[in-house]
C-alpha cells in the first residue's frame, strides 16, 4: 500500500521574516492547500515498483560517479551510464530525491548558462525540484490523476527532458500541473493538447539515453502550483532560488508516495 506523507511534510518551505512578500505568503497558502488536498486523495502509482528493499534511493549530491562509488547494489542502468560494468548486485530499480543540491551532476551548458531562463527561473542551477524513479527503458508511467494534457513535445538540448510531457489536473478543487520528463518517442505519439487522460491510465514510458536528454532510463516527476509556459518546468533550480521553488514546485511525494524518508 501506498505510504503517505505525514504532518512534517505538509508545509513547504517558506521564506520567513522580513524577507517575505503578499506573494509568497499567497503561495504558501496553497501551497499548504495543496497539501493537505493531496493527503485527502487516493492517487494512482506512477510506476510499478517491486517491493522497496530492491529499490535503491540514491545519494546524487556529489554527483553520479560518487553516487554509484558509495552504493553497494547501484542500479544497472547508473553503472552502464558511467560506464561501469555489471555486476551480480547490480539491481534494476532506483529514486532520486526531491529538492537535492547535486553538484558536479548538471554539467552541460543548459544548467550552467545563467542567462537561460524557464518560467521565470534562471541561474547556475543545481538544486534538483523534482522526483527521479529509475529502471529499464520501457517501463510504463501512470497518470495518478484524472486530468488533461496541457502541453507535450521534445525538449532536445544536452541534459533536458528529452520527449515530455505536461498534464493538468484539479485535486480536490487545486489546480495544478504534472511533468513527466525523459520519455520514449512513442509516449507523446497520437497526444493532443486537451486529451483527457484517466486515473491509471499508461500515460508514458521511460526512454533509453538517446532520446531522453542523454540520462540513465527514468521518469522526472514534477508538481507545480504555477501554469507553465510550454512543455517544460525548471527541473533544477539555483540555490538563490530554492525557497521559491519548493513553494511553486511542492514535493512530488505528496502525490507519489513515501519512495523515501
Amino acid at each position: 500500500m501506498r505510504r503517505r506523507l505525514v504532518g512534517a511534510l505538509l508545509l513547504v518551505h517558506c521564506c520567513s521574516g522580513d524577507d517575505a512578500t503578499a506573494a509568497v505568503a499567497v503561495t504558501a497558502q496553497l501551497a499548504e492547500t495543496f497539501a493537505a488536498a493531496c493527503n485527502a486523495t487516493d492517487f494512482h502509482a506512477l510506476v510499478d515498483l517491486p517491493a522497496a528493499k530492491y529499490v535503491h534511493v540514491m545519494d546524487f549530491s556529489r554527483g553520479i560517479e560518487a553516487a554509484i562509488s558509495a552504493k553497494r547494489g547501484v542500479p544497472c542502468v547508473l553503472r552502464r551510464l558511467a560506464r561501469r560494468p555489471a555486476n551480480s548486485r547490480c539491481a534494476r530499480w532506483y529514486v532520486g530525491r526531491y529538492d537535492e543540491v547535486r553538484r558536479n551532476m548538471y554539467t552541460t551548458e543548459m544548467f550552467e548558462n545563467a542567462t537561460k531562463t524557464i518560467d521565470g527561473y534562471a541561474g547556475i542551477r543545481d538544486v534538483h525540484i523534482g522526483l527521479d524513479i529509475g529502471g529499464p527503458a520501457g517501463t510504463p508511467v501512470y497518470a495518478p490523476a484524472q486530468g488533461v494534457i496541457q502541453s507535450f513535445g521534445y525538449n532536445p538540448d544536452a541534459g533536458d527532458y528529452g520527449h515530455v510531457i505536461v498534464t493538468e489536473h484539479v485535486i480536490e478543487g487545486v489546480r495544478c500541473w504534472m511533468l513527466f520528463g525523459h520519455l520514449d518517442s512513442a509516449s507523446v505519439a497520437f497526444k493532443r493538447v486537451g486529451q483527457v487522460v484517466e486515473r491509471g491510465e499508461r500515460i508514458g514510458a521511460f526512454g533509453a539515453s538517446h532520446e531522453n536528454g542523454g540520462w540513465a532510463p527514468h521518469v522526472h516527476f514534477q508538481v507545480s502550483l504555477i501554469p507553465p509556459a510550454t512543455h517544460d518546468m525548471p527541473g533544477v533550480v539555483s540555490a538563490a532560488q530554492r525557497d521559491r521553488a519548493r513553494l511553486e514546485y511542492p514535493d512530488p511525494r505528496l502525490i507519489a508516495g513515501m519512495l523515501y524518508t
